[in-house]
């Protein structure tokens, strides 16, 4: 019979956590008995990703803590790790998740279909739009890497979110595929700094998943029906519980041999 708790006893740490991916992975994993250090730039007031909002009869003996977390500041993440450490007493697991689209920012302030400031070309693309998006997707996950990496227990494991954006290009969001491209490869140079403790990092990389911001998007007509990704084998978007599940996956103990490994999420977008 499978355990249904498979990561009780894990302490594991989260980025990004207050919406989307971050919080549909914080709840999945609550509930197979993981602890949880969640961590965003500003939580909700008053309110806990996780407390109460698993399952009907909510999840006795949880654990979890909640931190305001700049990745793009380095003593906020170093704080933000040993706080953990320090209350739980451990590091299994990591989830770097946070994530900033700087060309979609002013989307919903446009017409559907007319390009807005920062939905840019290479040439035309404002270099402080450029540094905003790679100082959050790609040196924050360096960054929390950093501190993880010194703190995590041998045989933990690591999980970072990058995007089919980071298998192939795209047009007009240069910052972020080149940031993606760049989480693809430090999760490959974090595997191999990790392996000598038996540290597994892996990658997923998720299709556009039914988030807030997604859902804005295709209110607009950026994603219009029937044109919404014409090329996946599975004609829908994915749900943010598709793509904890997989992290969950890599998180466990039944990918004991899985590291340095890209996976997709995508309905088969890039078969």
């Amino acid at each position: 019979m499978a355990n249904p708790r498979p990561l009780q006893g894990k302490v594991i740490c989260i980025t990004g956590a207050a919406q989307g991916i971050g919080k549909a992975t914080a709840q999945y994993l609550a509930a197979r008995g993981a602890t949880l250090s969640l961590a965003d730039l500003t939580f909700e007031k008053g309110s806990a990703v996780v407390s109460g909002e698993v399952g009907s009869d909510g999840l006795p003996g949880l654990q979890s803590m909640q931190m305001n977390v700049d990745v793009c500041d380095p003593e906020t993440v170093k704080a933000w790790i040993e706080a953990t450490v320090e209350k739980f007493g451990r590091l299994d697991g990591c989830v770097n998740n946070a994530v900033k689209h700087a060309e979609f920012f002013e989307l919903m302030l446009y017409l559907p279909g007319v390009l807005p400031r920062r939905f840019a070309s290479i040439t035309e693309v404002e270099l402080d739009d450029w540094n905003q998006v790679i100082n959050v997707n790609l040196t924050g996950c360096f960054t929390c890497l950093k501190y993880e990496l010194q703190h995590i227990v041998d045989e933990g494991s690591i999980v970072n979110i990058s995007s089919t954006a980071g298998l192939r290009g795209a047009p007009n969001m240069p910052a972020y595929v080149a940031s993606k491209h760049g989480v693809v490869g430090l999760t490959k140079a974090a595997a191999h700094e990790g392996s000598a403790r038996k540290i597994r990092v892996n990658a997923i990389c998720p299709a556009p998943i039914r988030t807030a911001m997604n859902d804005r998007l295709a209110e607009e007509g950026f994603y219009p029906e029937g044109q919404v990704l014409p090329n996946l084998l599975i004609s829908r978007t994915g749900e943010p519980e598709e793509v904890a599940a997989s992290i969950a996956f890599f998180l466990s103990d039944e990918t004991k041999f899985h590291t340095a490994v890209i996976h997709p999420v995508d309905g088969g977008l890039m078969k």
